[in-house]
């Protein structure tokens, strides 16, 4: 089905990060361009459009509970993800324009080195990276959904700080964390590039994302006295 003649929409359940990876793969194969399209919506928005649809078509509780506890989000951080396109559920403005380009006049993947050179993030520190952002995001929005007041959010501890994680006494939303989680990527992923500095380490792993993740948070919401060392 893959030609470079063609555009292939691959539209259904691509939540598990080595399916992406798969068609990542597939797309070198062929020589074609992929592109990664992420309409990003809360938890709870998932559950009200699945209770609106007829019985005989909607999950059941256990199994939409589930889907969205094993969900893997798609990061730009990730070669098999990119060029990725994150859309809020409720974006009025979709960019067309930039999709367009990127699936027919982007860049082609290349084949995968058989070794990570220098200056790029080991994919183990990466995905670890990724995964523990996305989990305390899809935490945090359906502990908000609950409480919507609440300044204070219990986390698991490894990975994350035993304290938790200080919330401001204001609204905070979907499109603000997206934004906050790939403010905080982009800086581990140039720092890694400088050489290592700055807060990123070579070989992290959840427990060390998941404090500086935390430490980032609270630091850009002032609710928490900033640390800069991790």
């Amino acid at each position: 089905m893959l030609s470079k003649k063609t555009i292939l929409i691959c539209d259904g359940m691509n939540y598990i990060k080595g399916y992406r990876y798969q068609m990542n793969c597939a797309a070198k194969e062929a020589g074609v361009r992929p592109c990664t399209i992420h309409v990003a919506s809360p938890p709870e928005k998932c559950k009200e459009w699945n209770a609106s649809r007829d019985q005989a078509e909607a999950y059941t509780e256990s199994t939409l509970e589930a889907l969205i506890m094993r969900f893997e989000e798609p990061s730009s951080m990730a070669r098999w993800d990119s060029p990725l396109f994150t859309i809020g559920w409720d974006d009025q403005s979709l960019p067309f324009d930039s999709i367009w380009a990127a699936i027919t006049s982007g860049i082609k993947p290349k084949a995968n080195p058989s070794v990570v050179p220098n200056g790029q993030t080991a994919p183990s520190t990466v995905q670890a990276l990724h995964s523990t952002t996305s989990t305390l995001i899809t935490t945090l929005l359906a502990h908000l959904s609950d409480n919507p007041l609440s300044t204070h959010l219990r986390l698991p501890s490894p990975p994350y700080p035993s304290t938790g994680l200080a919330l401001p006494a204001r609204t905070i939303t979907l499109s603000e964390l997206q934004r906050l989680k790939r403010q905080f990527e982009t800086i581990q992923l140039q720092g890694f590039k400088r050489g290592g500095q700055g807060v990123l380490r070579a070989g992290w792993g959840e427990r060390e994302w998941g404090e500086a993740w935390v430490k980032f948070l609270e630091g850009q919401w002032g609710t928490r006295e900033w640390v800069d060392q991790v």
